[in-house]
């Protein structure tokens, strides 16, 4: 079913991200012996060796302090730490911190160790044909739940300082959210850091989430496409595939090679060199697949349980946070898209295309390979960050072939129900406000007006249905009537006065605009203000008229 905004799901099996900058701050680190962080700054230091030789042991020498060791005493070998900096740290102080005790983010073994009544994400190691995968170094305290007990990344105080919420995924009918260590993944002027500034070890920074999440662990992953057939969260042998000729390496510093990783300069994100061939929305299994610093959608991994579906048939190539320097989408067919909402943006390369084509057409720009294909989707300009460079008006996505015969406006309760011209048709619904899910079409300006996406006529002159907010809504011609005797299909869709829209309502092209298109009816005041984003505004129950 179709939801407005595109959120990508962050789903716990998912957790190897790879992104990221810091070295956890606990006091000690594993194999630092019986060091102590006299500076508190998290930083091997020499002045922090002194609580290792015992006071009566320690002679002014030459100006100085200096420690020594009888000669009865064997003397130890010096261990250089390879990430010891002197002077200042070359990177920003915001990206010198990172959680420690039971802060949002910081190392477990259990719950009872985290802060705020979270949960400890404990750390999962798997080996695997050689290498060994490691997610969530050393455990992570998040916050997070369902319903009530989740947070708002509408309302970003209510989880503690240091942490953001986000989606989690989808789960028993329930969409969960958590607070995650946040991070900074560019510095002001837009360029993303080489490191997971803000992070712990082991972790790296989500260019788009802005938190923390495990980082990769090996170089092979890198090169590998895992598809986890029977969802048991395990790799087997018959679900990952290697990509031939693959280069990619893991940026992790050694630390799982027994070294440590050094503040300020390891990402925890694997290089992606990319797939000359590949396109933006092109088909992939794995990251090593799609374009240079793309990300894999694996269709396997990206799933609708519900429904039963996956979202991305053959998978889809995009690159994440596009709206950042250096990170163009251009060279490989695409344009950088806001797939989220104004308000909350999330820029990504998509495929870049033109719409009014059939799947047919041999210009057709999107995936025809049965099983996978793709619609145009119609957008408006504001829709990309920068205009394609060949005027495209649409982007590849996903789309419902060959669709049925339920009209505009019908109730339904799945998109293959739905009569859907060019892949564009949907059961339409929305999380923010209950209404009942009807048919209707993707649409802009163009595609409204040129195809007659939204409707014909009537006889009298007067189109069936318009195309106003990218969606096609069946027509009215009682604007305000009754619910129930407006002439909507659903009983439970009101009749809006379309002069209240202005020049936004579009139809085919000749044709009068009807006098009202049809909209889910209002149940209350609080309703008109979840669906309109808009207070003070009055539910008449009546015509199911907000403010009407």
């Amino acid at each position: 079913m179709f939801q407005r905004s595109f959120l990508p799901f962050i789903i716990i099996a998912f957790l190897t991200a790879g992104a990221g900058c810091y070295e956890s701050s606990p006091k000690t680190q594993p194999g630092d012996g019986s060091e102590s962080d006299l500076s508190d700054d998290g930083v091997r230091a020499d002045d922090d060796r002194m609580d290792e030789v015992p006071i009566d042991d320690w002679r002014w020498e030459d100006g100085s302090w200096e420690d020594w060791i009888p000669e009865d005493l064997p003397v130890e070998e010096e261990v250089v730490n390879p990430c010891h900096v002197e002077g200042d740290l070359p990177c920003p102080a915001v990206c010198q911190t990172a959680p420690t005790g039971g802060e949002i983010g910081a190392a477990c073994t259990s719950s009872a160790s985290c802060d705020y009544a979270a949960h400890c994400l404990p750390e999962q190691v798997e080996s695997f044909d050689g290498e060994i995968y490691v997610d969530l170094y050393g455990g992570a305290c998040v916050l997070y739940g369902a319903g009530p007990e989740a947070c708002d990344p509408a309302v970003p105080e209510i989880c503690p300082d240091g942490s953001r919420c986000v989606f989690m995924g989808s789960a028993m009918g329930q969409d969960f959210y958590g607070c995650w260590d946040s991070c900074e993944p560019v510095d002001t002027s837009g360029n993303p850091y080489e490191y997971n500034c803000g992070c712990r070890v082991g972790y790296a920074c989500s260019l788009t989430r802005k938190i923390c999440l495990s980082g990769c662990s090996n170089d092979r992953l890198c090169c590998e496409g895992w598809s986890d057939l029977d969802g048991d969260t395990t790799k087997e042998a018959d679900e990952i595939v290697v990509k031939e000729g693959c280069t990619n390496v893991c940026d992790e510093g050694g630390l799982f090679e027994g070294d440590e990783a050094c503040i300020c300069s390891v990402s925890f994100k694997c290089t992606n060199e990319g797939d000359p061939s590949a396109r933006w929305g092109g088909p992939c299994v794995g990251d090593a697949w799609c374009p240079p610093d793309g990300t894999c959608y694996n269709e396997f991994n990206y799933r609708d349980e519900e429904m039963g579906e996956t979202l991305f048939p053959g998978g889809y190539c995009v690159k994440e946070a596009c709206q950042y320097v250096g990170r163009g989408c251009s060279d490989f067919g695409g344009a950088c898209a806001n797939l989220g909402t104004g308000s909350h943006p999330l820029y990504y390369c998509v495929g870049a295309c033109h719409t009014g084509r059939e799947l047919n057409d041999p210009l057709y720009e999107c995936r025809t390979t049965p099983g996978e294909e793709q619609a145009c989707v119609p957008v408006d300009p504001g829709f990309w960050l920068s205009a394609p460079p060949a005027g495209e008006d649409g982007y590849c996505w996903p789309g419902n072939f060959p669709g049925s015969e339920k009209a505009i406006g019908a109730p339904c309760e799945s998109d293959d129900e739905c009569v859907s011209p060019f892949g564009l048709g949907m059961c339409f619904d929305i999380d923010r406000a209950a209404m009942t899910p009807f048919c209707s079409v993707s649409c802009n300006e163009a595609s409204a007006s040129h195809a007659s996406l939204c409707g014909g006529n009537d006889g009298s002159g007067t189109a069936t249905g318009a195309c106003w907010s990218g969606l096609c809504w069946e027509a009215c011609a009682e604007p305000g009537g009754s619910l129930g005797s407006n002439s909507c299909s659903s009983p439970d869709n009101a009749c809006y006065h379309t002069a209240t829209m202005g020049t936004y309502v579009v139809v085919a092209g000749g044709l009068n605009v009807p006098p009202g298109i049809c909209l889910p009816a209002c149940t209350s005041d609080s309703w008109c203000e979840d669906f309109w984003g808009v207070s003070g505004v009055a539910c008449n129950t009546i015509n199911g008229v907000c403010g009407g």
